[in-house]
């Protein structure tokens, strides 16, 4: 399964529990399928088939566009700065699921980076 299927597995299945409130902390608010990337770059597919907002995959979750700058395990909070200003967040957390994403990697070569898709 893609990473970004998992985490959104994880996160629905946390959500449905009737007690719990589920934050997921994100710089990103979609997923993307990866597999089909090449169908897009190549025309045959519309790149909106490929990508799912969160929201509307996860309903009962609440979303932050943020980036996790620091976690304080013994005063059980997460700072982040996100939003339009890059502003200062704080999240306190009863428990906590840590899910890391990828990064991708130009090796290097000039304009690659300049010329991706999203």
């Amino acid at each position: 399964m893609q990473d970004s299927a998992r985490r959104c597995t994880w996160t629905k299945t946390l959500a449905r529990r009737a007690k719990a409130e589920v934050t997921r902390i994100s710089r990103e608010n979609f997923v993307l399928f990866t597999p089909m990337l090449y169908e897009v770059a190549s025309g045959d597919l519309y790149p909106g088939y490929i990508v799912n907002p969160l929201r509307r995959i996860l309903r009962h979750v609440k979303f932050i566009d943020a980036d996790v700058q620091a976690i304080d395990l013994s005063a059980r909070r997460v700072l982040c700065i996100g939003g339009v200003a890059d502003r200062e967040l704080e999240f306190e957390f009863d428990h906590l699921l840590l899910t890391l994403g990828s990064e991708t990697n130009f090796f290097n070569m000039d304009g690659v980076r300049d010329w991706r898709i999203i």
